[in-house]
């Protein structure tokens, strides 16, 4: 399997942040970011063209790409999940942003690499952690 191809699902800093991150190491090639488009503000990200979420469906091959989420940094436990169900209902796959930088002790499941996890770097997850869908670690001291 080749590099996966991803796009991102939020326009925001933190949008932006876990994108650079994403190509940085290696994980996935972004190709371009979405959202409703009622929120659609700008035309493109660091070069990358923002699509509205409705159109998704026309422009990529739902097998072909994964979308990461990156929506609902704030409010994440009501906005993160009504996001998550959206992209679940429209029938395109999750994917999970786990750092080649944080510390996952084992065993790591691949529900935790399904889930629409973010794992940001210098992270550690023990080995006894259980995670929900789509949950967010972020090491605070690291983000200035």
């Amino acid at each position: 399997m080749g590099v996966i191809q991803l796009v991102i699902n939020g326009t925001t800093q933190f949008s932006t942040m876990v994108a650079q991150l994403v190509e940085m190491e290696g994980n996935a090639k972004v190709l371009a970011f979405t959202t409703l488009s009622r929120y659609i503000t700008v035309s493109s990200i660091r070069g990358k063209k923002v699509v509205p979420f409705e159109e998704l469906g026309d422009l990529f091959d739902k097998n072909s790409i994964r979308i990461l989420n990156t929506i609902g940094y704030s409010k994440m436990n009501t906005v993160r999940e009504r996001v998550n169900k959206e992209i679940a209902d429209s029938g395109f796959l999750q994917y999970s942003y786990i750092s080649n930088r944080a510390f996952i002790a084992p065993p790591t499941t691949s529900e935790l690499l399904s889930s629409g996890c973010i794992i940001m770097p210098n992270v550690f997850v023990g080995p006894d952690v259980i995670f929900g869908k789509s949950v967010v670690v972020y090491n605070i001291a690291t983000a200035h």
